[in-house]
């Protein structure tokens, strides 16, 4: 062979070393490079800074004029993640495994202020306690509700979502042939939006329905600062706005299903590897962003109560939140109870602090004497809230 052509694939093959070194060099420095795993074998490569999950080919998602450069020999195009979370750090395997607690689209009231209608019993056994009861989704007053809401579900991952790919519907239809086997339990404590004047003097179907036909109260939650809002999100939960009708239901179900593929796309090279080894554990995931959906899930003719719920899924002894019952037309109910307030100084000197910013007595009759009682009970339980009198022209008969 003669030496000139010995010597040129010599400088290709150094040649072609430099560049992946220096390749691999470069996607190691960058601020948006996944880590190398040196147990999996895998290198670093480059995210994009688009925020746009690349459609195929890895280059698409980095910014405009950059170029993608990697040993081909590692390189798996089907490992390609894409980091959209501030930071730069993936998302957990704890974070694509639950979405309850966190931010929904779809589901953000427009409203700042909320009340939640209810007896004078529950009124005292709340500011006495200090605690909201969270009753089971499946035994509100309308149980009708919840079996409506789970039928729009399961129609969604029955029918699978048509704009998926392949094997993403198999992650969906995996999901509907687990939900028969699971326990789920959501616990919802009600509210609804105040809109206008209803802050001030409440609305009067509500009254009727809820606040024991005028003759209870209705308590007021304040979130319009951030404060009040991270309170009582990490008292209770987010307040989900509910959604009414079928085409409104599937809708949600249809984003949050993109949702959760759309996370799942961010992952880590760990949880990757481990969803890959045990792919019913993805299907698992996918279950638990869904199975909470049919308790904000309601037919169109409750779309005049504006309702806002609180809505959780842990219970039990390890999540901190036994259950208790209460009895209702002659059945004792499952619920929760969390805490509303966080209570501070000490007997006889404590006070509230709570997303409870005041209460609103019905419209009755007795309004001079409930107000009377009230006012004085709030005081003797370090509760500093606004008591208002509904001017509303109805007394119950």
């Amino acid at each position: 062979m003669p030496r000139s052509i010995s010597k040129s694939r010599e400088t290709r093959r150094r040649t072609s070393i430099a560049l992946s070194l220096a390749a691999v060099a470069f996607l190691k420095s960058s601020p948006h490079a996944i880590p190398w795993d040196k147990g999996s074998g895998r290198k670093s490569r480059i995210l994009g800074t688009s925020g746009q999950i690349p459609s195929g080919d890895p280059q698409s998602c980095l910014p405009q004029g950059t170029e993608m450069i990697y040993p081909r020999t590692r390189y798996r195009a089907r490992r390609f993640q894409v980091n959209r979370q501030k930071g730069g750090s993936p998302i957990s395997l704890g974070q694509l495994s639950m979405n309850l607690l966190a931010p929904v689209d779809g589901l953000t009231p427009s409203e700042h202020t909320f009340l939640h209608y209810c007896s004078l019993d529950a009124f005292y056994s709340i500011m006495d306690t200090g605690r909201l009861r969270f009753t089971s989704a499946k035994s509100t007053n309308d149980p009708s509700e919840f079996i409506f809401g789970q039928e729009v579900v399961d129609r969604v991952l029955e029918n699978g979502h048509l704009t998926l790919k392949a094997h993403e519907k198999d992650w969906v239809r995996g999901a509907f042939k687990l939900k028969d086997s699971r326990d789920f339990r959501a616990f919802v404590f009600c509210m609804s939006e105040a809109i206008d004047d209803e802050a001030e003097v409440g609305e009067l179907s509500q009254w009727r329905l809820y606040g024991s036909d005028g003759r209870g109260v209705a308590l007021i939650f304040d979130t319009s600062s951030a404060n009040k809002r991270d309170l009582l999100h990490r008292l209770t939960s987010i307040p989900r706005k509910v959604v009414y009708g079928e085409d409104a239901g599937k809708t949600l179900v249809e984003k949050t299903i993109a949702e959760f593929i759309d996370r799942s796309g961010c992952i880590g090279e760990q949880a990757a590897a481990i969803l890959d080894e045990k792919p019913s554990l993805r299907c698992e995931f996918l279950l638990n962003w869904v199975f909470w959906l049919p308790s904000v899930i309601k037919h169109k003719a409750y779309r005049h109560e504006r309702e806002v719920r609180l809505v959780r899924g842990d219970v039990g002894g390890v999540a901190g939140n036994p259950l208790v019952f209460f009895e209702k037309g002659s059945i004792r109910r499952p619920a929760i109870e969390l805490q509303i307030s966080n209570v501070l100084g000490e007997e006889p000197s404590i006070r509230h602090e709570s997303p409870i910013k005041g209460v609103i007595i019905g419209p009755s009759g007795d309004q001079s004497a409930i107000a009377d009682s009230i006012r004085y009970f709030l005081e003797a339980r370090g509760w500093d809230l606004e008591v208002r009198r509904s001017d509303i022209p109805y007394r119950a008969v």
